[in-house]
């Protein structure tokens, strides 16, 4: 992708600035953040964002949301202490339980590419962030391709250390089998519970 014209840059940015001046109700804000972020991305300006998005978290009361985005725009920075930092908190901030598996998954996915050296760190949040689905429910929608997502990332990390990590894999899906087993036989959820890390 090309420069953006000089023009047109800062017409976008005018235009980014202006509704963020404006005062929001939160959930408007927080669209308006959402749709700003891939703007500043094309801007090539994402350390503007990262600025931007971390003085909205004293605004909003669901501050986990943003500590996400703050966690992508500081690893797309090279910040990769901070980043996993973020990914942490805003793990440990989310409410709800679809939420809490996806914001757990976002902060393994990011250890398996940022700190892959650490395989018990890496086993340790996984099996809490498995525990997620222990639950009525849980595996259905997102919910499952975020668990597929996660099993070919699990795979891949393991593969690209030559099967190091065989033994984490054999312990994840252990704990996952604890939760398969209360789901019904015959419901779909339980095929796709069962699937994770097979044959590992």
């Amino acid at each position: 992708m090309g420069a953006v014209p000089a023009g047109a840059a800062r017409a976008a940015r005018a235009r980014v600035d202006s509704a963020l001046a404006d005062k929001q109700i939160p959930y408007l804000r927080s669209g308006i953040i959402n749709a700003m972020l891939p703007i500043y991305e094309v801007l090539d300006q994402n350390e503007v964002a990262y600025s931007v998005v971390q003085g909205e978290l004293g605004k909003t009361a669901t501050p986990y949301y943003y500590k996400a985005d703050l966690g992508e725009l500081a690893e797309s920075l090279g910040k990769n202490s901070e980043a996993l930092k973020w990914y942490a908190e805003s793990y440990a901030e989310s409410r709800g339980a679809a939420t809490r598996f996806q914001w757990g998954a976002r902060y393994l996915s990011s250890l398996l590419r940022l700190q892959p050296d650490e395989p018990e760190r890496i086993r340790s949040v996984a099996s809490e962030v498995l525990g997620e689905l222990d639950g009525p429910d849980r595996i259905y929608r997102r919910a499952r391709t975020r668990l597929e997502l996660l099993d070919a990332s699990l795979r891949d990390w393991n593969q690209a250390a030559k099967g190091a990590h065989q033994d984490v894999l054999v312990r994840l899906r252990d704990r996952l089998q604890q939760i398969c087993v209360k789901i019904p036989a015959g419901d779909p959820a339980r095929g796709s519970c069962e699937a994770f890390l097979a044959g590992a």
